[in-house]
């Protein structure tokens, strides 16, 4: 509980200072965090009803991606990307150009996990913003 109530504060100072640039050790200590389910959670309850830089969630999916594509333990792994892929649905539903910013990332991420149903619902929720379109 301690980490989800650091996390959201984090996101919430990011979000009242974001043309400062002394939050951003702050969102990149988040960023650099290792990934955990808690945090994803804490990012997606923070964005109902809020509006986070766009930097801040293009690095946080981003990072979170990566960290996950390298994750040996298949079950935890496919966990993580079902909970990522809900949030950047949220994303792109809310902030789209936040994603725009990692699309061939994301569009990579979703191709190596379109096994997983959420992956893929998210290629195709994705692919239409991202060719243009």
């Amino acid at each position: 509980m301690f980490c989800h109530t650091v996390i959201r504060c984090i996101l919430l100072v990011s979000q009242v200072v974001a043309s400062s640039r002394k939050v951003e050790p702050l969102v990149q200590a988040l960023v650099d965090a290792p990934v955990v389910a808690n945090h994803i959670a804490c990012i997606a309850s923070t964005l109902e009803g809020r509006e986070l830089p766009v930097e801040c969630l293009a690095a946080f999916a981003s990072q979170k991606m990566e960290q996950i594509s390298r994750l040996s333990d298949t079950f935890g792994q496919r966990r993580l990307v079902k909970l990522l892929c809900a949030l950047m649905e949220r994303i792109l539903k809310r902030e789209p150009l936040a994603l725009l910013q990692i699309g061939t990332e994301l569009e990579e991420f979703c191709l190596r996990f379109s096994s997983l149903e959420r992956a893929s619902a998210l290629y195709r929720l994705a692919m239409p913003l991202l060719d243009g379109g």
